[in-house]
Parts: structure tokens; C-alpha cells; sequence
């Protein structure tokens, strides 16, 4: 499955920072995708969560994790991605919600006009932010950067951990 992406790429390493922050329970977010609709995403949940945030030069490091993690996991796991927005003039907005309705069809990305949900998670401008979530809402472990095999297979370590899997960390 190939996820587009919105930019040119940006070099780095992936650095991964753990984190036991907690969310607010109840409703965290609402944002609404390319296609209109609206997602509200809620705390606590049945199942694991990673949440993707990226701004226009992150975006280009996103399918190095979303490929590997959806295919490792598919529907184990909820991934939501978030794209940052801030700063798009209205006049502009209807044209960049088509352009991710045609370079991103498959899927829904959450278009995060004002930062809000960026910056409420801590997201790093410039690089893919990586969160896995407990079903909780709380941040159980947080990448941020290009994803590295060793970087990957850490990520995988914390799902699996979270979803029981024998092997896990």
C-alpha cells in the first residue's frame, strides 16, 4: 500500500523519546478529513492507536512507518494521521483538501487547519511524529524522524507489548 505524500523529503535520523504523558479522557479531538467528514477521536478505546502527526516537510518520512506498521498490523491497530495545516489562507483550503482527495484516496488524513492538535501533542515541525497510544489515550511511546529498521522494529516491540503479544519487551 503506498501512502503520497505532500513535499520534498527531509534527511534525518529517526529519534525515538519515550512517553508516559496522558491525554484527556473523553472526546481529545475533532477534525474533518479531505473527504468532509468529521472524526472525533475519543479516549479511552478497545483497541492500540498510533497517531501520525506531519507537517509538509515531515510528510515525506510518513510512509517509511505507515507502510510497515499497517501491514504488520492492519485492523489491530487504529492509525490516525494528522496533517498540519496551519497557516493555508482559507481562499486556498478547498484546493488543498482535492489535492489530498486525489494523491490520497484510500484513506482518511485529518487536516489540522489551525496546529491545534500539532502542537497539543508536541509535534516537531519538519519530521513524521510518531505517537503509539494506549487505549487509554496516553502516549506509550513516541517517535520522531525517518524510520530506521531499529527504529521500526521498537515501534513494533511496543505494539506487540500492548497487544499482548508473547516476545514482546
Amino acid at each position: 500500500m503506498r501512502f503520497p505524500t505532500w513535499t520534498a523529503a527531509v534527511c534525518g535520523a529517526a529519534a525515538f523519546v519515550a512517553a508516559a504523558d496522558s491525554m484527556p479522557r473523553g472526546v481529545v479531538f475533532e477534525l474533518h478529513d479531505q473527504f468532509g467528514r468529521l472524526h472525533v477521536v475519543r479516549f479511552p478505546r478497545t483497541r492500540v492507536g498510533v497517531l501520525v502527526l506531519a507537517d509538509r516537510r515531515g510528510s515525506e518520512q510518513i510512509e517509511g512507518w505507515i507502510g510497515p506498521i499497517y501491514a504488520r498490523y492492519r485492523g489491530a491497530v487504529v492509525i490516525e494521521g494528522v496533517a498540519r495545516l496551519q497557516g493555508v489562507p482559507e481562499v486556498l483550503r478547498g484546493w488543498i483538501r482535492a489535492m489530498f482527495r486525489r494523491h490520497v484516496p484510500d484513506h482518511p488524513v485529518l487536516l489540522d487547519w489551525s496546529g491545534e492538535v500539532f502542537d497539543r501533542y508536541g509535534g516537531r515541525p519538519g519530521v513524521a511524529n510518531v505517537m503509539v497510544l494506549r487505549p487509554d489515550g496516553a502516549i506509550e511511546h513516541r517517535y520522531d524522524g525517518a524510520a530506521t529498521p531499529e527504529a521500526l522494529e521498537a515501534c513494533f516491540r511496543r505494539i506487540d507489548r500492548l497487544l499482548g503479544s508473547p516476545g514482546a519487551d
